[in-house]
């Protein structure tokens, strides 16, 4: 079992460690239809919640930590952000996913943001050697 990741804070959220408590929500969200259209469709509700399970029992690797966003003052499972293992050389990838409630508000921005930095700065990753995939705009007014 690896050691879990840092706890993370900006000025409006918490990244906290996955738990089992967070389970039924990671795999509602990543089996919903249009919270994965851009990112290969709904996973398989069984077969996604024995990976997730493993993950968050046996954790992932300490180069390439997750973390369940919430709301600084206010516990409740926004979506998640990861450092992941690209498939490129030297390259690690920051991931987000956000319940629908969650889209719009800037979040995404804001806690991988955060991992960058960290991943950077704690992990000692290279900044060049972090990439964060495309996706859908997290709204008009995020910086």
């Amino acid at each position: 079992m690896s050691l879990p990741p840092p706890r993370l804070e900006t000025p409006r959220l918490h990244l906290r460690t996955r738990t089992l408590g967070d389970l039924d929500t990671i795999v509602a969200m990543d089996t919903d239809e249009e919270i994965r259209r851009y990112i290969g469709g709904p996973l398989d509700p069984i077969s996604h919640a024995a990976l997730v399970r493993r993950n968050i029992v046996g954790g992932r690797p300490p180069s390439h930590p997750a973390w369940t966003i919430e709301w600084k003052d206010r516990p409740g499972f926004l979506g998640m952000c990861a450092l992941n293992a690209s498939h490129l050389p030297e390259v690690t990838e920051i991931s987000w996913q956000l319940l629908r409630i969650s889209w719009g508000r800037c979040i995404a921005t804001e806690a991988t943001g955060e991992a960058y930095f960290k991943g950077t700065r704690q992990l000692n990753l290279p900044p060049a050697g972090l990439m964060a995939p495309a996706t859908l705009s997290q709204g008009p007014n995020c910086p």
